[in-house]
């Protein structure tokens, strides 16, 4: 499994460049957070069907932030879903997602508001 994981890797990483346009930075991110996650993942097959195992995986980046351990997750997520397009049967174990808390933008500083005002022509302070 681990040559056809590298194969359907390679493949992904293609697909996300190709057909979705992502950008040589979030492509380069899908292919960490892969090689970080497949190397504590568990794979177990049965019947032809594969089972990835997330658990090990997630106590590795549990201390990390919310919002990363959210990205990471989800990069595997669409990587199985992308396998399982390919015809793969393939599951994953331990998959809950995580609650991620929104948070509002913070607001510009009038300071900042007042030196941009100063740089613009009348034209786009009055917009």
């Amino acid at each position: 499994m681990k040559k056809s994981i590298d194969k359907y890797k390679k493949d992904f990483l293609t697909s996300l460049e190709e057909h979705r346009g992502y950008s040589d930075l979030t492509i380069k991110t899908y292919a960490d957070v892969l090689s970080e996650a497949f190397g504590y993942i568990e794979t177990v097959e049965e019947n032809g069907h594969t089972v990835l195992n997330l658990m090990p995986y997630r106590i590795f980046i549990a201390g990390l932030n919310a919002k990363t351990i959210s990205k990471k997750l989800s990069a595997v997520r669409s990587f199985v879903a992308f396998v399982q397009e390919q015809g793969l049967h393939v599951t994953l174990q331990a998959d809950e997602s995580i609650k991620v808390a929104k948070t509002l933008p913070k607001p510009i500083s009038h300071e900042h508001i007042l030196e941009a005002l100063q740089k613009c022509d009348l034209k786009e302070k009055l917009l």
